[in-house]
């Protein structure tokens, strides 16, 4: 179905990118209290696997758009 590097890929990318964003937000949200490490873990939790699924299925649409944004840009002039 999916090649293994994808996945993989998608597992690392999804766990440091979901723990930095809910951690960032649940701390612009509430602020640094007792709740703060338990809210931050409730809201991992539900992020982290939609991250990795969201990883697998745009990869290749970024791909994409960054092969053709890369092409447009090479063959612009700057004259």
């Amino acid at each position: 179905m999916f090649a293994k590097p994808i996945v993989v890929f998608a597992v690392f990318m999804g766990f440091f990118t979901s723990l930095t964003l809910t951690g960032i937000i649940t701390l612009i949200r509430q602020g640094y209290g007792d709740q703060f490490f338990g809210q931050w873990t409730q809201l991992w939790l539900l992020a982290y696997p939609v991250a990795v699924v969201c990883i697998v299925i745009y990869r290749p649409i970024a791909n994409y758009l960054t092969q053709r944004f890369l092409e447009i840009s090479e063959t612009q002039s700057y004259d």
